[in-house]
């Protein structure tokens, strides 16, 4: 399993901003503030026409995390790993992605949206997992049940979790 300093990192921030914009100038200046406001690892989208420019520029910002996300091909990928991206995120367990990410030693977060999804990324040796669409999949109680019968899973809750979500 890859347990490379940025793994220890994403677990460790807790907080994970998510940008999804189509502008990169837009991009970046959504990304500075919300470094600005004290969160250091974000996302940036494929959804950017230009994330390259976007993950570079923010990737040499320091104590900042910068990743690129959706990423569904093996050229995205690389893309974003020659722009700087730190970590790449998956909206599915993509087997290609997966075998790119191990042979360059890049840590990958992948997503899923079922109990057996999240086990299969687990089982191929994937850090953390993405559950997305959280709240569409019932939330923070999905997330507890998951954990419930695997508990060895690292999940990371995408779209509509917010911390009120995460307080017992």
């Amino acid at each position: 399993m890859i347990k490379s300093e940025t793994i220890k990192k994403l677990e460790d921030n807790k907080a994970f901003a998510v940008v999804r914009e189509k502008n990169p100038q837009k991009v970046i200046n959504i990304a500075k503030a919300i470094i600005d406001g004290g969160i250091k690892t974000i996302e940036i989208t494929t959804d950017c026409s230009d994330i390259c420019k976007a993950v570079y520029e923010l990737s040499n910002i320091d104590d900042t995390l910068i990743g690129a996300g959706s990423i569904i091909t093996s050229q995205q990928a690389l893309s974003g790993i020659q722009s700087g991206a730190k970590f790449l995120v998956t909206p599915v367990l993509e087997m290609s992605i997966v075998k790119f990410c191990k042979g360059r030693g890049i840590p990958l977060i992948t997503g899923a949206s079922t109990a057996n999804e999240a086990y299969s990324s687990w089982k191929v040796d994937n850090s953390i997992i993405k559950i997305f669409p959280a709240k569409a999949m019932g939330g923070a109680e999905y997330i507890k049940d998951i954990l419930k019968a695997m508990p060895f899973l690292k999940l990371m809750p995408a779209s509509g979790i917010g911390i009120d979500d995460c307080i017992d």
